[in-house]
C-alpha cells in the first residue's frame, strides 16, 4: 500500500498483476493477494497528494482559493 501512496496506483497494480500469477504458478494460494493489491490500488491511492489523480486535481483547487 506504500508504493500505491507514492506511485500511480493504476501502472503499480498493472506491474503487480503478473508477479501474483506467476507466484500461482508456483503453487502459492494467490487468493488473499488479489485482495491485497485490490485495496492496495483503492486506498494507497489516497496516502498522498501525488497517489491519484483525484488528489492532485482537489490540491490544484484548493490552491486556486
Amino acid at each position: 500500500m506504500l508504493l500505491s501512496g507514492t506511485i500511480d496506483n493504476v501502472p503499480l497494480i498493472a506491474g503487480l498483476i503478473p508477479v501474483v500469477l506467476r507466484l500461482g504458478q508456483a503453487g502459492i494460494d494467490v487468493y488473499p493477494l488479489w485482495w491485497v493489491i485490490l485495496f492496495a490500488g483503492c486506498f494507497g491511492g489516497n496516502l498522498t497528494m501525488v497517489g491519484s489523480t483525484a488528489d492532485i486535481v482537489a490540491i490544484g483547487l484548493l490552491l486556486k482559493k
